[in-house]
């Protein structure tokens, strides 16, 4: 049997981690947790988070404005 590395040991860890924290949430709690991480993210690392159409939306503006 092959023997997990650490790597791969460290990745489990924090996926038991993760469901140990979501396992009781209701589903609009772990909605808004699921959210405020991406915001959180995205502030951190600089990108927009948005649905297709409202990409689409910009870009037609933005084409518009040309």
């Amino acid at each position: 049997m092959k023997k997990p590395n650490t790597i791969e040991q460290e990745i489990n860890r924090i996926r038991l981690e993760i469901y140990e924290e979501t396992k009781n949430l209701t589903p609009d709690e772990r909605t808004r947790r699921s959210n405020e991480r991406g915001q959180k993210l995205a502030a951190q690392y600089g990108f927009t988070i948005g649905t297709p159409a409202s990409r689409a939306k910009v870009a037609v503006s933005e084409n518009a404005n040309r």
